[in-house]
């Protein structure tokens, strides 16, 4: 049986999108750990009280979503030009390279039109990194190759 998940997007409309088994199985251990299970009304993802650590009750910002987001990055040795769009990008990208129609990526992004869905597919970009790598790539600006010898350097997603 499949699962979804239900959320309020911006403007406070309710929707409501088909997630991976993996996503439900996350969702359940974290809603344990954050003693989420027994508040079904609460935010699901709160910010924290200062330095604390410790969840609050309010929900989590966009603002501290994005800090968080340049923070792990950083932390994890990557490029910090990704966005949330990076994200949107990635899961419509899969969706679509596993059998998923436009229609259905489109109506899960919330897109009105879908030629703005096709704006996330990134399937036309992927390269392996066997492909690539150690290679030299002409430089966008000055086209002078460039040496390249690692992902963080090169604008492509790289499948292994």
């Amino acid at each position: 049986m499949a699962a979804y998940i239900r959320f309020r997007e911006k403007g406070g409309k309710e929707k409501e999108i088909p997630v991976h088994h993996k996503l439900e199985e996350y969702l359940d251990v974290y809603l344990k750990a954050a003693k989420l299970s027994e508040q079904p009304g609460s935010p699901l993802f709160r910010s924290t009280r200062g330095r604390s650590r410790e969840l609050g009750t309010d929900g989590l910002s966009r603002k501290d979503a994005w800090a968080m987001l340049k923070r792990r990055l950083r932390d994890a040795g990557l490029s910090t030009i990704y966005s949330n769009h990076s994200f949107r990008a990635a899961g419509i990208t899969n969706y679509l390279e596993n059998d998923g129609t436009l229609e259905v990526a489109q109506r899960i992004a919330g897109h009105a039109d879908s030629r703005t869905t096709k704006l996330y597919d990134r399937r036309g970009q992927r390269c392996s990194s066997k492909t690539w790598r150690g290679f030299d790539i002409p430089d966008s600006q000055s086209g002078v190759p460039v040496r390249h010898s690692g992902f963080e350097s090169h604008p492509f997603r790289v499948s292994g």
